[in-house]
């Protein structure tokens, strides 16, 4: 296992992320583009919500929900790779996760094949 999938190393990033930047008052986006801090702004009267996030990738590096997440949200991960629901169980123990692929038809077969690491 390399260091990004030590529980050390995710349990630092958690205490900082928690008690370092956000009480410091930032709002860091989690997302490649900033769509959490879009959807933050539409839904800051929401105090206890859930998501659901399809193709999730990774619990932190990209996440469109770990900004809620840390704000005591919950939700459903829905991921191929078997890789990131490992890392979404040792990183976000509240959320829900499920190893599949989504897709238009049932029992389809899918050929899935994963262009980035997951370290």
């Amino acid at each position: 296992m390399s260091w990004r999938g030590n529980w050390w190393y995710w349990l630092r990033y958690r205490l900082f992320w928690r008690f370092v930047i956000s009480q410091a008052g930032y709002k860091l986006s989690a997302s490649q583009t900033g769509e959490d801090m879009i959807v933050r702004s539409l839904l800051e009267s929401v105090r206890d919500g859930f998501y659901v996030d399809v193709g999730a990738y990774h619990p932190v590096q990209f996440s469109n929900t770990y900004h809620f997440y840390l704000q005591g949200w919950h939700g459903l991960i829905i991921d191929a790779n078997q890789k990131s629901i490992n890392q979404f169980r040792m990183v976000r123990p509240r959320d829900k996760r499920i190893h599949a692929c989504v897709g238009v038809n049932s029992g389809a077969r899918v050929n899935y094949l994963s262009l980035i690491s997951l370290h």
